[in-house]
């Protein structure tokens, strides 16, 4: 346990605070002592408050506590920001609607992509012509997209979710058509 005075003031009040540092505790390396404290200590602390929490703050501290942000998918991970803390920072209307704004943007621009690439599988025509081959469009996008998730790495996240899918064609049809020996 970690023997602080700063620790044990108020940390029935400080939820979020203590939110935050378990989350940062989590960013810690092999070797770092104080920092396994600090995450055994707010660790069990936030399993006794979440019994009493209540609201978002009570999501958010069940989430936080099954899967750290920084493990999440950014987009996901950032539309729970959003809903959580929509009820506090409305006072900042026009900070709101610029974070849904660019949020509603980039999820556009996904569905283009994968839009893009949903018309580049079909043309090719692979499901008639090969009956075997698995449909996978939005699997693989959604790869390339953990990969590239900057607006900017558009055709990146095109070619790369092409080159999977490309691939999957070349295993099904190992699978397919390889003989016992071969696998």
């Amino acid at each position: 346990m970690i023997n602080c005075e700063i620790c044990s003031i108020n940390y029935d009040y400080n939820v979020r605070g203590m939110l935050g540092f378990y989350e940062s505790a989590q960013l810690r390396i092999r070797g770092e002592t104080i920092l396994d404290e600090a995450f055994a200590f707010t660790k069990s602390k936030l399993k006794t408050l979440v019994k009493t929490l209540q609201g978002t703050l009570a999501t958010q501290v069940k989430h936080a506590l099954e899967i750290p942000v920084h493990r999440g998918h950014p987009m996901v991970e950032a539309r729970q920001y959003l809903s959580y803390f929509e009820e506090e920072i409305s006072i900042y209307d026009s900070l709101l609607t610029l974070a849904k704004l660019h949020f509603n943007y980039l999820q556009l621009l996904q569905k283009e992509e994968l839009r893009t690439v949903s018309m580049w599988w079909k043309k090719l025509k692979l499901q008639v012509k090969t009956s075997y081959v698995r449909d996978r469009v939005p699997e693989f996008y959604v790869w390339a997209l953990t990969l590239f998730l900057e607006p900017y790495y558009s055709q990146a996240r095109i070619l790369v979710a092409k080159v999977f899918m490309l691939i999957v064609v070349l295993d099904d049809t190992y699978d397919a058509y390889a003989t016992i020996e071969e696998q």
